[in-house]
């Protein structure tokens, strides 16, 4: 019985050790890091190495994004929509989020948007995972007209002649 009882106790200690390793945002960043917004180049530079870690392509979700927020923080559709997927309020946005235009911009907000992402392209990549990505996370109300808009950024990136 003792036995027993050790080896749960042993065990759920480390599930709660595995638990707090996997909820930490990252063994370089801070939690006030993690929550503080970022933009511009480090802002792509985030998106690119966190795209690549949750399996989507890179040059697809900087697409998405080029045609919807951009980098700079934006705030669209009336003040609701926010950060360069423009995560909007009843929408994507989850609705705890407190400051959504700082958290949007933030890399738990990046993360969070990613993550989605990720689970709706289901490992496709370049023009497919874009249209996954517009049409069902994105949800415009024009998505062929986003889909073109994002594929063209694509491909002009693929051929590192244009930047967004």
């Amino acid at each position: 019985m003792f036995s027993t009882l050790k080896k749960i106790v042993v065990m759920a200690t480390i599930g709660v050790a595995v638990l707090f390793v996997w909820s930490a945002p990252s063994s370089a960043m801070t939690k006030a890091e993690y929550k503080k917004p970022i933009y511009g180049k480090e802002l792509k530079k985030y998106i690119v190495k966190y795209s690549k870690k949750v399996k989507l392509d890179p040059a697809a979700t900087l697409a998405v994004a080029c045609t919807e927020g951009g980098f700079k923080g934006a705030v669209g559709d009336g003040g609701s929509s926010f950060g360069p997927w423009q995560l909007h309020r009843g929408g994507a946005l989850p609705s705890k989020v407190k400051n959504p235009r700082r958290w949007a911009n933030s890399p738990q907000g990046i993360g969070y948007a990613l993550r989605a992402q990720s689970k709706i392209a289901r490992g496709k990549h370049g023009f497919n995972a874009i249209s996954l990505i517009v049409r069902l996370f994105e949800r415009p109300l024009y998505p062929s007209s986003q889909i073109g808009k994002a594929q063209g950024y694509y491909k002009a990136m693929q051929r590192f002649a244009k930047k967004c």
